[in-house]
């Protein structure tokens, strides 16, 4: 098993994170970095019927339309296979359908609270992991659609976690008065892995290049002018984090900083 050695934490750039405390977890430290303060959450009511199956089309098979409450549930029925086989393939909302969420093996459902309000804006979020008939690297992927409804429109944001070692979270992060969610990869770019060797803090390139399951990259999203757009501070670059856990997946374990950007 892969090992990385905890020289303590170390914290770079950041005001906001150079406040932190050393954490025994990285669950823990995630929990503390997005405290959603002023935030409403609603559970919703999910109809649990099947609901009024529409037809929409045929070609070798139709999609049907089910109820989950507030948001619409999109599958695709092949007549060639047998009756009990159901593929998910989109989301829709009122008279909205995100066609662009097209991806099947995955069932959807509500986070443990579906609904969330803050400054104004609404979101319905949702959460699915891969089936066990999948195969190859898509078994890694969490898929969290987020939909932002506002007066004008509703917009439709599609998290997905490889892994998925924190879940969905979210805060105002830079206090602007938007929420903001958290996105999350293991991996890192050449152009990271450079910058974090830059650092000089004795990590191995042969480490940052071959850790999948052990290095993490964290940034962030969020709604506002009615789109989703990444968060940047004010010389556009991204805000990020980019960490280490002590052992691959072990989210409860101890971890360390090696790169950061972030509000302060």
């Amino acid at each position: 098993m892969k090992r990385i050695l905890i020289w303590g934490l170390l914290l770079f750039s950041t005001p906001a994170l150079a406040q932190q405390k050393e954490y025994p977890s990285f669950t823990r430290f995630i929990d503390s970095v997005f405290r959603a303060v002023n935030v409403k959450v609603v559970d919703i009511n999910i109809n649990k019927g099947k609901g009024k199956r529409d037809t929409l089309f045929a070609a070798g098979g139709y999609w049907a339309r089910r109820s989950l409450g507030v948001v619409k549930y999109y599958t695709w029925i092949d007549k060639r296979l047998p009756k009990y086989v159901d593929y998910p393939d989109f989301l829709g909302i009122y008279n909205k359908r995100f066609e662009d969420t097209i991806r099947g093996y995955y069932h959807y459902r509500y986070t443990p609270h579906g609904e969330i309000r803050y400054g104004g804006t609404g979101f319905i979020a949702m959460e699915a992991e891969p089936t066990i008939n999948c195969n190859g690297s898509s078994c890694t992927y969490y898929r969290y659609p987020v939909i932002a409804i506002t007066n004008q429109d509703t917009v439709l944001q599609v998290f997905e976690h490889n892994f998925s070692i924190t879940g969905l979270h979210y805060a105002d992060i830079n206090h602007d008065g938007h929420l903001d969610f958290i996105d999350i990869h293991c991996g890192l770019s050449d152009d990271d892995i450079n910058k974090v060797i830059a650092k000089d803090n004795g990590v191995k390139r042969e480490l940052l290049e071959s850790s999948n399951e052990i290095v993490y990259k964290i940034t962030l999203y969020t709604f506002r002018k009615h789109k989703w757009e990444q968060l940047k501070d004010r010389n556009g670059n991204i805000y990020c984090v980019i960490i280490a856990l002590a052992e691959p997946l072990q989210a409860d374990g101890p971890f360390k900083i090696l790169l950061a950007n972030w509000p302060g």
